[in-house]
């Protein structure tokens, strides 16, 4: 597994790069321009349930292609959601959220002593 910085900038990386494919398939309008402070699900965001759902599977497909990571952040989120927490305020929000996902996914599954 990667160190810590490395894996947040693979993830940062596969995060951007599914919003792009999302943006340009019309299902979101999230304005990365703005990097990770663009809205997704706040004010100035704009996503529908099929692009957000879209979105999901294919960070969790990446993440699985590209860094051997399984997490179904899908299943994840809505528990969190129905907490009241919203992991999708802002793309900065939801990258922090999945790091944290895939950091106790990890802390799970690996010796101790071992850490992302």
């Amino acid at each position: 597994m990667q160190s810590s910085p490395q894996v947040y900038l693979s993830i940062r990386t596969i995060v951007f790069a599914c919003i792009e494919e999302a943006n340009a398939s019309g299902f979101s309008r999230i304005p990365i321009e703005q990097a990770e402070a663009a809205p997704i699900l706040a004010v100035g965001g704009l996503i529908d349930s099929f692009g957000l759902v879209s979105l999901l599977v294919a960070i969790e497909q990446d993440l699985t292609a590209d860094l051997d990571i399984v997490i179904n952040l899908a299943q994840q989120m809505s528990a969190d959601l129905r907490k009241g927490e919203n992991p999708l305020a802002t793309v900065g929000s939801f990258l922090t959220y999945i790091v944290q996902q895939v950091q106790k996914s990890a802390a799970v599954h690996m010796p101790q002593g071992d850490a992302i």
